[in-house]
């Protein structure tokens, strides 16, 4: 699995998930005609999870200069050598997010309880749809990013008008963890609810994968929960 980062500005894939990185998405746009799927897997930082990590530009000058083909094909050789490809996109648009949101199988909406995250949501719900190609891919996660809560699920489902797909639980290490760079694979959540709650996450994205058409994954292909998490048949 490859994780991307295209926070134009505060990306910390890297620095969160504890990883140096040589070589950032900005510079395998620079080369990607010369890629192929051994030459791009030199260029991703390996983790100890078995993710490997394509880093945002430090440079936010660099994103302006980026080609919207030459992401598209970056994408698509990305796709192709992994099982799946994980695209952590800003809170803001750009024309690579754009792009980004155009070419993904699923995007996942994030969103806390309280009312600023709310009305952002609502708003960028609005303007999803007003896109087709990504419109009926979304779907809403709850994230519980403190242990009290200023407005309640129904009342975001009914201000997003749409359901709530997930809801992950809050858990008080999640801050701390990410301080420290370690990963929820490095076991450090193991038994929590949040963990047994990302597990069924993913779970379900599994299941998304092959209801829209395309074929279970062969053996020698593991599925996004045994990627994220290990399991006992790897």
């Amino acid at each position: 699995m490859a994780l991307v980062d295209l926070d134009t500005v505060f990306g910390n894939v890297a620095a969160l998930m504890g990883v140096a990185c040589q070589t950032t998405f900005f510079d395998l746009i620079q080369r990607v005609d010369s890629l192929d799927e051994s030459t791009l897997a030199q260029h991703l930082a390996p983790h100890r999870s078995g993710v490997r990590v394509l880093p945002a530009s430090s440079q936010p000058s660099d994103w302006r200069r980026l080609d919207s083909d030459a992401v598209v094909r970056l994408l698509k050789l990305l796709a192709h050598a992994h099982d799946f490809v994980i695209l952590d996109a800003p809170a803001t648009f750009t024309d690579t997010v754009a792009v980004a949101l155009e070419h993904a199988s699923h995007i996942i909406l994030v969103t806390s309880l309280d009312a600023t995250s709310v009305r952002a949501t609502r708003d960028l719900l609005a303007f999803l749809g007003s896109s087709p190609p990504t419109s009926d891919k979304v779907r809403i996660v709850v994230n519980h990013d403190s242990p009290v809560a200023a407005v309640r699920e129904p009342e975001v489902a009914a201000a997003l008008g749409r359901e709530i797909f997930w809801s992950l639980p809050y858990d008080q290490r999640v801050r701390a963890s990410a301080q420290l760079g370690q990963a929820e694979s490095d076991g450090i959540f193991d038994g929590s609810r949040l963990a047994e709650s990302v597990s069924n996450l993913a779970d379900q994205f599994d299941r998304l994968y092959t209801s829209r058409g395309r074929p279970a994954a062969p053996p020698a292909k593991r599925g996004l929960r045994s990627l994220l998490f290990g399991s006992e048949d790897e």
